[in-house]
């Protein structure tokens, strides 16, 4: 499919990227090896490890989810002003780039509905089309958004394992298992993907801000410079898994 500008008539190409994100080129390693940063630099803020199968006893975690309220867009007249792709593992449609000065949704975020009907990457085009008919009848067009699922954070590595070797710790991120984004994934679907990859795969982590920032909590918690009620606060509103 082709690649798309914002939504301005019905004669312009729809979107149907894969991913709002870049893919990384791959590069091919033995067994228990690992690439520091994106392009070969030393910087260790993204890691490449090539994975045989072997244990790895990765723990992972996320923020449950509460109750996200839809973001509602009325679009009336002039440009939406947002470009959408298809999310590589779970085939939502999701922004790929916007140009919207309300900056009311941002790359990532996921179209729910359009004028009430559900969007998915099967009824994407068809949406799409009505959606343009419809703006350039005059009639106000409803678009829904939801905020994308925080990224799924590393809890623990084992200690001397593998992974701390390569230089994984609680502050990166799981970014994707054999060029698979996992942002969309739950825990429960990343692990199942690990299962079932064809191996060796290539598991990548990258330099996490919010993982940096909970790691540093949990630090200050167990050296007891944090009341009681900040630790039960953060096991309340984490799930995990281990790997």
């Amino acid at each position: 499919m082709a690649a798309t500008s914002p939504i301005t008539s019905p004669r312009m190409p729809l979107s149907r990227s894969n991913s709002p994100e870049l893919e990384r080129p791959r590069r091919e390693a033995n067994c228990s090896t690992f690439f520091l940063g994106g392009d070969g630099e030393t910087d260790p803020t993204y890691i490449e490890y090539n994975w045989c199968g072997e244990p790895l006893g990765l723990e992972l975690q996320r923020p449950r989810l509460k109750e996200l309220k839809p973001v509602t867009i009325l679009w009336r007249e002039g440009s939406v002003g947002i470009t959408f792709g298809i999310e590589q593992a779970t085939r939502k449609v999701v922004v790929k780039r916007t140009s919207r000065k309300e900056h009311d949704v941002a790359p990532g975020y996921i179209l729910l509905t359009v004028n009430g009907q559900q969007v998915w990457e099967r009824n994407f085009d068809f949406a799409m089309r009505e959606l343009k008919v419809g703006h350039e009848a005059g009639r106000t067009q409803v678009l829904e958004f939801l905020a994308p699922p925080p990224p799924p954070l590393v809890k623990s590595v084992p200690p001397h394992g593998a992974l701390e070797r390569a230089g994984v710790t609680s502050f990166f991120e799981l970014k994707s298992i054999n060029g698979v984004q996992t942002r969309y994934l739950s825990l429960e679907q990343i692990s199942t993907l690990m299962r079932q990859s064809v191996k060796p795969c290539v598991i990548s982590f990258a330099l996490n801000a919010e993982a940096q920032e909970l790691a540093q909590t949990k630090a200050a918690i167990a050296s007891g410079r944090v009341q009681t009620g900040a630790s039960l606060a953060v096991a309340a509103v984490f799930a995990a898994v281990c790997i």
